[in-house]
């Protein structure tokens, strides 16, 4: 991976490296990251990933998307409101990982060809 992928969230924005998925929690109309708003789960420590449709493209237009990335224990990072295009993206990267160990990856039924 050259750089990270990096998508914006309701809450603030996920970043996917080599090494780690990091959330940030972004607050005063997302301008300014929150101090305390930080969770990090390092990849290879990633056990499952979940992405869902939340909100339904119209006329194949927008649309967003839930991802959910759990990790040891009840260590859990969930980001709304994910463009569809970069939620491929993070699962196209994440999924050669995954897919070594069965019921780790839940998708789209589209997405699964």
């Amino acid at each position: 991976m050259d750089k990270p992928i990096i998508a914006r969230c309701a809450r603030g924005r996920i970043i996917v490296t080599d090494t780690e998925i990091r959330f940030e929690r972004r607050w005063l109309m997302g301008l300014m990251p929150d101090p305390n708003g930080t969770a990090v789960i390092p990849r290879r420590q990633l056990q499952r990933l979940k992405v869902q449709w939340q909100l339904p493209a119209l006329f194949g237009i927008g649309g967003r998307m839930r991802l959910i990335f759990s990790g040891p224990g009840i260590q859990r990072i969930q980001a709304d409101l994910v463009h569809p295009r970069l939620a491929r993206k993070i699962y196209q990267e994440l999924a050669p990982q995954l897919q070594r160990r069965p019921n780790t990856l839940e998708v789209p039924a589209r997405w699964s060809r």
